[in-house]
């Protein structure tokens, strides 16, 4: 019974955390909740163990960084747009990056391969703006096969990833941001 291993487990890993609110748990617990479902099934336990299933998430969800956040998406390949895509969150976290030889930059310039658009989009995205913030971001992004990746996605089918893909060029090839504004 889910009582049984929720009173064993009052504190899930971050991991385990991230990939069950990835899946989009906390979102149908919270839509259980709010729709009052968890109330109309008539179980007891079955509406505690909602009820705490949901508390345990977020709080354990809450204590991810967003750069932990942004790091379990962009290792997943599934990326969606939120919170850890915005120039805010380059501005404050493009240092990170360069832990493990720049591992997760290479990881986020694999998924210039990708074939969903969204992923695209985002993945360009995230590599024009780590290259706008981070201290010679375009050599490392040029060095790694980066710049090239998205070239090619310049005659992308999909209009939306064009528009990303020569944004992102647009910020690799810009020497100095503080005069574009």
């Amino acid at each position: 019974m889910l009582t049984y291993s929720l009173t064993l487990t009052h504190s899930l890993t971050h991991s385990l955390t991230h990939s069950l609110t990835h899946v989009g748990l906390d979102k149908l617990l919270g839509t259980i909740i709010i729709n009052n479902a968890h109330k109309q099934a008539a179980d007891a336990d079955f509406e505690a163990d909602v009820i705490a299933l949901e508390e345990i998430l977020l709080r354990n969800y809450r204590e991810l960084s967003t750069y932990d956040r942004w790091v379990s998406e962009v290792s997943s390949g599934a990326l969606r747009w939120g919170i850890v895509h915005t120039e805010k969150f380059w501005r404050e976290n493009n240092r990170f990056i360069e832990a493990n030889d720049f591992a997760n930059l290479k990881t986020l310039i694999n998924l210039l391969r990708a074939k969903d658009p969204t992923v695209l989009c985002i993945a360009l995205y995230d590599l024009g703006e780590f290259t706008r913030f981070y201290p010679n971001g375009r050599l490392v992004v040029s060095t790694l096969g980066g710049k090239d990746l998205a070239l090619e996605l310049l005659s992308h089918e999909d209009s939306e990833v064009q528009t990303h893909a020569l944004q992102c060029i647009s910020k690799i090839m810009v020497t100095n941001w503080e005069f574009m504004r």
